[in-house]
This record gives structure tokens, sequence and C-alpha cells, in this order.
């Protein structure tokens, strides 16, 4: 896990991000897809813009990295499956996982 941790940070430094602002970026990523899971990338990456992650590009491989890493650490699925309307977020805030089936 630790491997993949480090692998994420190497990827999302690499892209532009500051090692110290990992954190704050991560929250508003995925805060951004549970509030509206069925945007593509280019809306994702259009709506981190707006949040100030101007210089940033998200790309495929990043994300499955975040996702890899989400379920790893708190065993959920992660922000690909959120991307698929998987996970929904109700009117009450909670959320909501369908079963792929």
């Amino acid at each position: 896990m630790e491997h993949l941790i480090r692998i994420l940070i190497n990827r999302l430094v690499s892209k532009g991000i500051d090692v110290r602002y990992i954190p704050s970026f991560m929250r508003n990523l995925v805060n951004t897809i549970a509030a509206t899971p069925d945007m593509d990338r280019d809306e994702l990456n259009s709506r981190l813009r707006s949040l100030g992650w101007e210089d940033f590009e998200l790309d495929d491989y990043t994300l499955a990295l975040i996702s890899a890493v989400w379920e790893s650490e708190f065993g959920e699925r992660g922000p690909i499956e959120m991307r698929r309307g998987l996970i929904h977020k109700d009117m009450d805030g909670s959320v909501q996982v369908m079963e792929m089936g």
C-alpha cells in the first residue's frame, strides 16, 4: 500500500501539484466526484480548475491510481466507481452504494 501511495504522490507532483497541497487536492477531487458522479473527465477538470487547480489536468492513469489508493486505504469503491454512478449521494447527504450485478 505504501508503495502505491508513493507512486500516486510522485505522479501528482510530476503533474505540478506541490506535495504540501496533495491532501487539499484529494479532498477537492473526492468531494467534487461525490457531489456530481456523472461528470465526464473534461467536466471534472473544469470543476477542479474552478476550485483553483488551474495548472492540473486529471488523466485516466492518475484517476486509476487515486481509485486504487482509495479502495486500499478505505475499503470502499473509489472515485472511478463514483464517476460511473455506482455511488450516489442522496439529498440528505447519505451515500448509497449500488452493487454491480
